[in-house]
């Protein structure tokens, strides 16, 4: 963002210190470039406010309650009202990436943070978190690993 008004900037400056032929017509045109791209970036945040807006009870019922065992995405999307595919689209415009996988995340993350501050075994960690498929708990060892690693190298 910065860097595209930079280089804008630079060049209106340069084309008024030249006063070369047709420097006028070209400073009008570097300023009206400056004045579109202002207006792109002020409509695209308003797009993105307006989409996080849309989503935002949906994202703070997410943030309360991804341990829980399932999270139904049309549950979400209802919230919205939107439709659950508009749901998985203006979720990943905002966040990139999408509801799974940001409720994987955060799943993963609180892994993380009850491995290297509680006692609690990795089992218990994975039920308490909503991974109950067996093939869910790979992913809580590769944490587990990872967590062991980081631990090791920082003693």
């Amino acid at each position: 963002f910065p860097e595209k008004f930079s280089k804008l900037f630079e060049s209106l400056e340069k084309g008024w210190i030249s006063k070369t032929f047709g420097y006028r017509l070209r400073t009008k045109m570097t300023l009206y470039d400056i004045f579109r791209n202002l207006l792109a970036e002020h409509l695209m945040i308003n797009d993105i406010l307006h989409g996080y807006n849309t989503i935002k009870n949906a994202v703070h019922y997410i943030e309360e309650n991804y341990y829980k065992d399932f999270i139904d995405l049309n549950d979400l999307a209802k919230m919205s009202d939107i439709t659950p595919t508009h749901f998985i689209r203006l979720f990943k415009s905002i966040y990139s990436t999408t509801p799974i996988k940001y409720i994987n995340k955060l799943r993963m993350d609180r892994a993380v943070e009850l491995l290297d501050h509680s006692s609690i075994p990795i089992n218990e960690i994975a039920q308490q978190l909503g991974f109950h498929d067996v093939s869910l708990n790979a992913p809580m060892e590769k944490v587990r690993s990872s967590t062991v690693c980081i631990l090791k190298i920082e003693a």
